[in-house]
């Protein structure tokens, strides 16, 4: 008879996704995130998953270790998060400093009039998660 292992563990991310509903294109609403939230966005390499799957991305480095990148969901071959098929877009905060911030933070988000909804991921249920690590 065959034993069967399961290895249970989860990931420590050292980031938070806040998902983002929206009917504006990504550039549209770096520039509303950029006057609302005074960030600096700039168009980034694509943030690629596989060969023909690739995710247009935007940057903002505010300081050493706080960064924000705004990734689409969808691309011409499928979604970043196939659970989260109706998500436009995923804007993924460096936890420095989150917790602080946070309830502001969302706040200056939800004032922005192209977003019309917008909720904190809960990263550790989500099992292709993993998908919205970028290395760099």
């Amino acid at each position: 008879m065959k034993k069967q292992y399961v290895l249970k563990g989860s990931y420590d991310f050292d980031f938070v996704a806040i998902a983002i509903n929206s009917h504006t294109k990504a550039y549209s609403l770096c520039w509303f995130l950029n006057k609302e939230l005074g960030l600096n966005f700039e168009k980034n390499t694509d943030h690629y998953i596989a060969e023909d799957m690739f995710f247009s991305r935007y940057s903002a480095l505010v300081s050493e270790g706080e960064s924000y990148q705004l990734l689409s969901n969808r691309s011409k071959k499928g979604y970043l998060l196939t659970s989260h098929k109706k998500i436009d877009y995923f804007l993924i905060v460096s936890k420095i400093k989150w917790q602080k911030k946070r309830k502001e933070f969302m706040q200056k988000l939800k004032n922005i009039s192209n977003i019309l909804l917008v909720f904190e991921l809960e990263l550790n249920k989500i099992l292709q998660a993993k998908r919205l690590i970028t290395n760099d």
